[in-house]
């Protein structure tokens, strides 16, 4: 036995669509539905308006080794 916690839609005609969890088998199953009539959805959000930067490569022969970045009085 599984069980799932899932949003799910009814639509005009009786149906209910809701996703099905990672992994799950395809097929015919005795589910138990209990829809929760009292509890408000969460209204939907819109997509988040992120800022894109482009970034170049470092330049070529950069070395970030720890001798590279410290010379031996900084070293605790």
């Amino acid at each position: 036995m599984q069980r799932i916690e899932t949003v799910g839609e009814i639509t005009e005609d009786g149906q209910i669509i809701a996703p099905a969890p990672p992994g799950a088998t395809p097929g015919r199953r005795r589910m138990i539905i209990m829809v929760e009539t009292d509890v408000p959805m969460p209204a939907s959000r819109p997509p988040l308006d992120l800022t894109a930067w482009e970034w170049e490569g470092w330049p070529a022969g950069c070395r970030f080794s720890r001798e590279d970045l410290y010379d031996d009085t900084e070293r605790g």
